[in-house]
């Protein structure tokens, strides 16, 4: 079945669903989600510069990634607030940025 049929069979008032069959697919979105996730943030790397626009309407954030996580990706923005951001609204804008190396003179 694809996926236009499964949204019709939802949409259908004469198909009846079990609780047990809307658990399990409720389990299978969530699962695909994850994945969709985890290969989107196999593209990021740390230090990599990204966009993204976040819910609160405050405009568009330009940041660092610092860790990437399982099911999020740390970026820590140019204002020094730190955000927990899904990979799937990130955008790269350039690579890695270069970490300046500082010299102790003894």
């Amino acid at each position: 079945m694809v996926v236009a049929d499964v949204i019709a069979a939802f949409r259908n008032p004469d198909i009846s669903f079990s609780d047990a069959d809307i658990t399990q697919i409720e389990g299978l979105l969530a699962a695909r989600r994850r994945l969709s996730q985890s290969m989107k943030a196999s593209t990021f790397a740390p230090g990599d510069r990204v966009t993204f626009s976040p819910r609160n309407g405050a405009g568009l954030v330009i940041g660092t990634v610092l860790k990437i996580n399982p099911t999020t990706i740390s970026v820590m923005a140019v204002n020094q607030v730190r955000w927990k951001v899904s990979p799937n609204y990130l955008t790269k804008v350039g690579g890695p940025m270069e970490v300046a190396s500082t010299e102790i003179n003894a």
